[in-house]
């Protein structure tokens, strides 16, 4: 099941890759895409029932990540992502609760190539749209949710010295 799994992801990462280059709204279709391949991978969940949280943990995450590699706005893609699930596991009448947890566990592994800013304002756009959710999310990055954050700066300065006296 790993490769089985493992094939999805990629599989989602890829087309979602490809449509991205194509079309004028490329999170609309990347979670269309989602959507349909949790349906499709899902649709004998009854026979599947160990291996569907990981289904949509990879789907979520190979989505994320062909976000990340078109560059697009992560946070909006994420909050998207997560109804795209809830619209399948509607028409799956697979448990939403459990099917949004699965997801923002995948959306989670974005954590690896993003800035913690970024995992910030993905989490704040997730807690908006999905009380709670956004809570969730950010243990699973390791985030607390009033932890502050740096501000950003250029790689190439360095910090500014304490004064001496």
């Amino acid at each position: 099941m790993a490769e089985e799994t493992f094939n999805l992801r990629q599989l989602t990462k890829e087309m979602i890759s490809k449509k991205l280059e194509e079309i004028e709204d490329p999170i609309e279709a990347a979670a269309d895409i989602v959507e349909k391949a949790l349906c499709a991978a899902l649709k004998d969940a009854a026979e599947f029932k160990r291996h569907e949280s990981l289904i949509v943990q990879e789907a979520c995450h190979g989505a994320l990540t062909a976000m990340v590699l078109k560059d697009q706005n992560l946070s909006r893609g994420a909050v998207r992502i997560l109804k795209a699930v809830t619209m399948a596991a509607g028409r799956l009448n697979l448990d939403t609760t459990d099917m949004i947890k699965q997801a923002l566990i995948g959306l989670a592994r974005i954590r690896k190539v993003t800035t913690r800013q970024q995992l910030y304002e993905i989490g704040n756009a997730i807690q908006s749209e999905f009380m709670g959710a956004g809570d969730f999310f950010r243990a699973e990055i390791s985030l607390e949710p009033t932890e502050p954050i740096e501000p950003l700066r250029p790689l190439n300065t360095k910090a500014p010295k304490p004064w001496v006296v």
